[in-house]
């Protein structure tokens, strides 16, 4: 059995007006999610009401072109916006919600979190959902959203049966919740990216295979292996210190075709990620956590793998290592139902 207790407690016109609900059914769902950061920016170019590029302050955003995106300022958001990436500018398109703010405004662009949460809205008993950041979450049916949820920081949303509220999901079977957040807490950077585009690999130690030799073009350093296979590796010359039980962020610009890939390891963590290049090519920023193990990341053992099976470059660039505070954004969310037939 899953059982949902709801307390309230108010202060209005000096009483304190005290209320409890609870409801137990058969079934229920509990989550607990870290939410991707998002990336501070400015809203650059405003070319409609839900058109426009950000520019984001930094390097290690996390996105890729494809992502689905929402876009939080002061007083407003957007959710489910199309982004497409060229670097550290994030075009962003459609969507929901508020329209897009005056150009030049400051706003925090992140890419939605993917909570599977396969239940039937009609067996809906209660539902809860809390975030000690500002967040938005959005009920997929497989086909529309029926429903979306603010929550302010600290706040937490709910819906009980029986209370005189409409159901929001009435008729909805929910595959999946999307959500994201408005934080930007990441530490500072712990690693060094070296000055790739004036032809240095300061901080990083390399090798080549086959025909793989090491290049420099806009700001990146890229493998070209002309027309057969072909390899290199970044790895990091010094060692970099870690605080055993903490959480990082590794992160990385790629642009490969297709037949090229990159291979991150860090030896002694629990970091072994695999990124396949895509025709037409095109610049993802790729990002993978790790709860640290050891006390450093000893020289040599954190290791880009460049691949490339047929003609054609690899470009990789924005290699950034920070901690992953403790203030970061967890969703919370409690669902009970009532499946009984």
């Amino acid at each position: 059995m899953a059982t949902a207790t709801i307390n309230t407690v108010g202060q209005l016109g000096g009483l304190v007006i005290r209320g409890t609900a609870e409801r137990t059914a058969d079934g229920g769902q509990a989550h607990e999610i870290p939410l991707w950061p998002g990336s501070a920016g400015t809203l650059g170019t405003r070319t409609d009401d839900d058109t426009g590029t950000i520019t984001i302050g930094g390097s290690g955003h996390g996105l890729a072109s494809g992502d689905v995106v929402d876009v939080y300022w002061s007083g407003g958001m957007r959710y489910g916006m199309d982004g497409t990436v060229s670097s550290n500018a994030i075009t962003i398109d459609g969507g929901a919600g508020d329209n897009l703010p005056a150009e030049d405004t400051t706003v925090v662009v992140t890419k939605q979190t993917e909570i599977t949460s396969d239940f039937d809205g009609d067996e809906l008993q209660a539902i809860a959902a809390g975030c000690d950041q500002r967040a938005h979450l959005r009920f997929y049916n497989g086909a529309t959203y029926p429903w979306d949820l603010e929550l302010a920081a600290g706040g937490m949303a709910r819906w009980l049966a029986d209370q005189g509220i409409t159901n929001p999901l009435t008729g909805d079977a929910v595959t999946t919740i999307y959500a994201s957040s408005d934080w930007t807490g990441l530490g500072s950077e712990l690693i060094v990216n070296g000055d790739f585009g004036t032809g240095t690999l300061a901080g990083w130690d390399s090798a080549t295979s086959g025909s793989g030799v090491i290049s420099y073009l806009s700001g990146a350093a890229f493998l070209d292996t002309g027309v057969t296979v072909g390899s290199c590796t970044l790895s990091n010359a010094a060692s970099v210190p870690l605080v055993v039980g903490e959480t990082y962020i590794l992160s990385v610009d790629v642009m490969s075709l297709e037949n090229a890939s990159v291979d991150v390891d860090i030896s002694g963590e629990s970091v072994d990620e695999t990124w396949e290049g895509a025709t037409p090519a095109q610049y993802n920023s790729y990002r993978v956590s790790f709860v640290a193990a050891g006390s450093s990341i000893a020289a040599g053992a954190l290791i880009f793998y460049i691949f490339n099976a047929a003609a054609g470059s690899v470009h990789i660039d924005n290699i950034s290592l920070r901690l992953r505070p403790a203030n970061e954004a967890i969703l919370q969310i409690g669902i009970v139902l009532d499946t009984t037939p």
